[in-house]
């Protein structure tokens, strides 16, 4: 059973659905960013500064507790591509890279459409992810990202492959989009009451008028860098995906484990009842966030 607080959330959820519904483009959720103080608090033992890498901006997180191994977290922001930034999104990313014993995390800034739609992101961490490698050979490291972020690390683990360069060694994805087409059977499931839009029957039109159409510019739904649920999954190191049942995304996770498993690919999908999309980022107000953080960290640790 869900919390307490799971319930306060989702009535809070429900009175906001009619103004996100009203929204048309994504500046205008970037109005709304200060409100999302939860995802700035950090944990005891974390410090933040701004850090550089080749002169592209990022967050640098550094992991004061004891427990630490040789292990660098990569922390992809969510946001439909569009909105968000490490800056909002730094306190999921600091629980994970304590709860997983990192040294430190980076969670790079990449440039936002609708002004960069597709590629510059994926140039963006791909570029970061080359300096990433030369900075920590010794380190292992994990990338891990939520929505379209997560997204984005499966885009970026292609240009990764395709280059030939060091793999990341582990993959964390929470809640993910996975497919800008939005063809998957979660996105016309309205008994789905996913927390953000609920049932309403212009849920999935509203995903792609704030997010994918500005993303996709003129590149095609159906590239495997632009929807990674297309993508050929060989060679994916260990991958962990977390998810909620009431997501609109849910399905993008199911077809991505099942071709993992058919390929035989060393995967796990955690399924989180009654949630909404990327729900862990309300931690640490919301206690089952706290512990899909906790089993993220375990997975984190443990995995080969």
């Amino acid at each position: 059973m869900n919390s307490l607080i799971t319930s306060s959330v989702r009535r809070v959820m429900k009175l906001q659905q009619p103004i996100l519904l009203r929204l048309r483009h994504p500046h205008q959720i970037r109005l709304l960013e200060p409100l999302l103080k939860y995802g700035l608090v950090l944990p005891k033992n974390c410090n933040a500064k701004d850090t550089h890498i080749n002169e592209r901006p990022a967050i640098l997180l550094c992991n004061l507790r004891p427990d630490t191994t040789p292990r660098i977290l990569i922390y992809l922001h969510g946001g439909g591509y569009a909105v968000g930034s490490p800056h909002t999104h730094k306190g999921f990313a600091a629980r994970l890279m304590q709860a997983s014993c990192c040294e430190r995390a980076y969670l790079p800034y990449y440039r936002l459409a609708p002004k960069y739609p597709y590629p510059t992101a994926l140039n963006d961490v791909f570029e970061f992810w080359q300096v990433l490698c030369d900075r920590y050979p010794d380190h292992e490291l994990v990338l891990a990202g939520e929505s379209a972020g997560a997204g984005l690390c499966l885009a970026l683990f292609q240009q990764i492959r395709s280059q030939q360069l060091r793999h990341p060694n582990k993959i964390f994805l929470h809640s993910p989009w996975l497919d800008v087409g939005l063809s998957g059977d979660s996105y016309h499931d309205l008994q789905l009451n996913d927390g953000f839009l609920g049932r309403h029957p212009q849920r999935k039109a509203w995903l792609h008028r704030m997010f994918a159409r500005h993303y996709l510019g003129a590149s095609d739904a159906d590239d495997p860098l632009v929807s990674p649920i297309h993508m050929d999954v060989a060679q994916l190191p260990p991958i962990f995906v977390q998810v909620s049942t009431h997501e609109v995304f849910i399905a993008d996770s199911q077809r991505l484990i099942e071709r993992c498993q058919a390929q035989q690919i060393d995967c796990r999908l955690s399924v989180w009842p009654d949630l909404w999309h990327a729900f862990g980022l309300f931690a640490p107000w919301l206690p089952e966030a706290n512990r899909a953080i906790h089993e993220a960290g375990e997975w984190i640790k443990t995995a080969r």
